[in-house]
């Protein structure tokens, strides 16, 4: 009898890849969240669905830092013993630190450390590691309070993006003059979020949509990097401010000198377990300069495996120590589109009809979504389900879209 595939986070869009690529393997899958519309609950393949009285991530995340406690019990009283995939940031984060507890209990993992997982979360971490140890970043400045914003303005070339240490949510500062202005509106929202730092400034890397690119890697428990694909970004959410965000439309491509340049940053880094990392070229010195690091299945983890590179598969067996051949070998120009997993002000497909009445896209905008993903069909990776497995899909579109149009209407 198999081991279970045990999905942390089911109400994740990786969720319900690891549950359709394992499932059809004879892995039983058990899914664990605390939401009735987590897409992995409806899967025909989900042999148990835990439906925990307190969060395991993603949205279910406020109890999930509250009460680690509480979860662990969980975990250790009423889950079977298998094979443990980690959700967001915050469902890995816990799992790290409770990484022993959970190995001595029967549980398998294959996932880093606490303290590297702390310096893959923390921006301003990951800029000093970078800078140490000479992987290309984006000139960067630590913003420990207000008093901060002179040496941004002295040694940082404008425009720049303000980040939160941990949060993914960013703002675009054009000028020195509105520097000011932009930072009080951030801390606003972000004040009393982080553990140190209040956010990092960086500069701007020159360039639209194509010069973004992501490499995925899986590394086994000695930090050597076993499986690797990278992916180029040929349409992103650009926002009002004219930043740029979700990925809309990407395809696999070969970009070697990316893989050059970072996978020794992994085996440096003593990572262990699944990544991914969004960098940007940057045509001034011919580098690819990192932009942010995801220690946990992505969302689109399901063009990984429509590439041949299954993720998790490779997971799975490495969690259990069993030894895998190398993976760097994948399919180019497998695309993604994105169908779902957004919110009002992202052009996707299934949203298109509903933002041309409130004119959030033009026509053109709308025909262009619809038109790449059809003339594309074939060789297209959507962010939910499969044919076969259908009911997640209809869960996901359910709840989304009810969402969705109580925000539009």
């Amino acid at each position: 009898m198999k081991r279970p595939a045990i999905v942390s986070t089911a109400s994740n869009p990786g969720a319900v890849t690891i549950t359709q690529t394992l499932g059809p393997l004879g892995i039983p899958i058990h899914a664990l969240s605390n939401m009735t519309h987590a897409g992995a609950f409806y899967s025909r393949y989900t042999v148990e669905r835990h439906r925990t009285p307190i969060g395991v991530g993603g949205s279910e995340i406020r109890n999930n830092v509250e009460e680690p406690e509480a979860l662990l019990d969980y975990l250790l009283q009423r889950v079977e013993r298998g094979v443990l995939f980690p959700g967001s940031d915050n469902n890995i984060r816990f799992l790290s630190s409770h990484k022993q507890a959970l190995l001595d209990a029967g549980f398998d993992l294959c996932i880093p450390d606490a303290d590297v997982l702390a310096t893959a979360l923390n921006k301003s971490d990951v800029s000093l590691f970078c800078n140490e140890n000479g992987f290309p970043i984006p000139r960067t400045c630590v913003l420990d309070s207000a008093a901060d914003l002179e040496r941004v303005r002295d040694e940082l070339q404008f425009p720049i993006v303000l980040k939160g240490v941990y949060k993914k949510n960013h703002r675009l500062v054009r000028d020195k003059a509105d520097l000011d202005e932009v930072y009080a509106n951030f801390m606003r929202r972000f004040a009393g979020k982080t553990e140190r730092t209040q956010g990092v400034a960086q500069e701007w890397i020159p360039g639209g949509s194509e010069r973004f690119a992501k490499l995925y890697v899986m590394c086994d428990q000695d930090s050597n990097v076993v499986a690797t694909h990278q992916l180029r970004r040929v349409r992103v959410h650009t926002r009002k401010d004219g930043s740029q965000g979700d990925t809309l439309i990407a395809r696999t491509e070969r970009i070697p000198e990316m893989v050059e340049q970072w996978v020794p940053f992994y085996q440096k880094l003593g990572w262990v377990g699944m990544a991914s990392m969004e960098c940007k070229f940057d045509e001034r010195d011919g580098l690819y300069k990192l932009i942010e690091i995801n220690p946990r299945p992505w969302a689109i983890l399901k063009v990984s495996v429509d590439c041949g590179v299954n993720i998790p598969l490779l997971y799975y067996r490495l969690a259990q120590g069993e030894a895998v051949e190398p993976v760097t070998d994948f399919r180019e120009n497998q695309y993604y589109i994105r169908l779902f997993w957004g919110n009002q002000d992202v052009p996707e497909p299934v949203a298109t009809l509903a933002m041309l009445l409130y004119r959030h896209i033009g026509i053109s905008e709308a025909f262009g979504v619809w038109a790449r993903l059809l003339r594309n069909l074939p060789r297209v990776s959507i962010d939910v389900g499969r044919l076969r497995d259908p009911l997640p899909t209809l869960a996901t579109f359910f709840h989304h879209g009810v969402r969705n149009f109580r925000d539009w209407f």
